[in-house]
């Protein structure tokens, strides 16, 4: 009778066992997170305390074509799992499965064989790199946090970043984009590259940036297209720079020195591209009027080429959306 006790609790802590145990059948991903020091008992097992307390995973897929049990690491907040080497694509990864990993706010895909991403469940995301992919449905409407997305080198058709009001960096070029690439209403963009998509025919900007000549001209723009598409602003978007007022917080920077060596040139004003019906004043210490300007954005540059004297200058601004002004001051040397 104890013989046969002993026996079924010898067996029941294996299976105890087995079930804290992360089930990982493609062995090159496994040998991958041993090298990444994951194991960290040393049993060449991976249980699912030691995945549960990793927040940052950067492996190789080179060889890797599955995987299953990146689930149970439910407290990523970086995941790099890279196909390059030396910028060529060696990965074999052709599917991934993140939907339990909603922490992430870091992922680079790059370098592997991915035809289809479903991102939606991953909320949280600010940065996503997808370079050199097969990719032709990519879903990401949900990753409203998103604030740069590289997806060159794939085989996208079309691009819906409608809800992705928050992207400052997008790269796209080396697609099979077609027809129109609607960006209207994306308002803190501020590096495009969209060139090598033969096939398109319209790039589609929001219409404060029409007279922004620094986005299209230079050696180097921060803009770019194929020749043969053209570009049009706003394509009948409107935006209501209203529904953010109550998260984006505003910061205006106290140190202006307008003397062209690229560090804090203009009056910097953190989150102002998301009040569009602003206003902006600026008295010297004496109380007169020195500068008044509505819907002052980054991008204007603001006090760049001013000649006033050095000393302390105060500021009004008026975000538009009912909230009390911001009141302060900066300093101003040259």
């Amino acid at each position: 009778m104890k013989k046969n006790l002993l026996t079924f609790l010898i067996a029941g802590m294996g299976l105890v066992s087995q079930a804290q145990n992360v089930a990982i059948p493609d062995a090159n991903f496994k040998s991958q997170l041993l090298l990444a020091g994951v194991d960290v008992n040393g049993d060449t097992l991976i249980q699912k305390s030691e995945a549960e307390a990793i927040s940052k995973l950067q492996i190789s897929t080179d060889s890797v074509l599955n995987m299953t049990g990146i689930e149970a690491f439910v407290n990523l907040d970086t995941l790099i799992a890279s196909g390059l080497n030396f910028s060529m694509p060696v990965g074999d990864l052709t599917s991934i499965n993140l939907t339990n990993n909603t922490k992430l706010t870091y992922l680079s895909l790059s370098g592997n064989k991915l035809s289809m991403l479903d991102l939606n469940q991953n909320k949280l995301l600010r940065y996503i790199d997808l370079w050199q992919n097969n990719l032709f449905i990519l879903n990401i409407g949900n990753c409203t946090e998103l604030r740069t997305l590289y997806c060159s080198s794939n085989s996208l058709s079309s691009l819906s970043l409608n809800t992705n009001t928050k992207l400052t960096t997008l790269w796209a070029e080396e697609n099979k984009l077609s027809g129109r690439a609607n960006f209207s209403n994306l308002i803190l963009l501020r590096q495009l590259g969209i060139y090598s998509n033969p096939n398109l025919e319209t790039v589609c900007l929001p219409a404060a940036f029409k007279d922004s000549t620094a986005f299209f001209s230079g050696f180097f723009p921060s803009f770019q297209k194929d020749s043969t598409a053209t570009w049009a602003f706003n394509c009948g978007i409107t935006i209501d720079s209203s529904v953010y007022s109550h998260s984006e917080t505003i910061k205006v920077y106290n140190f202006v020195s307008p003397n062209g060596d690229g560090k804090h040139d203009f009056l910097e004003i953190e989150n102002i591209e998301f009040y569009g019906n602003n206003s902006l004043q600026i008295f010297n210490r004496w109380g007169q009027k020195m500068f008044s300007a509505d819907g002052v954005k980054n991008s204007d540059k603001i006090l760049s080429d001013i000649d006033w004297p050095d000393g302390t200058y105060y500021y009004v601004l008026d975000l538009g959306n009912d909230s009390k002004p911001d009141k302060g001051y900066f300093l101003l040397k040259k």
